[in-house]
């Protein structure tokens, strides 16, 4: 009577099977969806404010020249 052993099912390949289901439904969910286009937008024709504000400061200021040390030591 105490030495049979009754069979037990290992649940463990049904676990890995439901958690590997589960994490790829939750990555499916977050991947990106390739089929949508998306527009990129040119700067050149934008009127965002920080365009508008990049074009100020570049337009206003002249490019900056090399100071250069001049040694005056004999």
């Amino acid at each position: 009577q105490y030495t049979a052993v009754p069979q037990t099912p290992l649940l463990t390949c049904d676990v890995l099977k439901e958690e590997n289901a589960e994490m790829s439904s939750a990555l499916r969910e977050m991947r990106f969806d390739h089929d949508t286009n998306f527009t990129v937008k040119n700067p050149s024709n934008s009127d965002s404010a920080l365009v508008k504000k990049r074009r100020n400061k570049t337009a206003g200021t002249v490019p900056s020249t090399i100071a250069e040390q001049v040694s005056t030591s004999e």
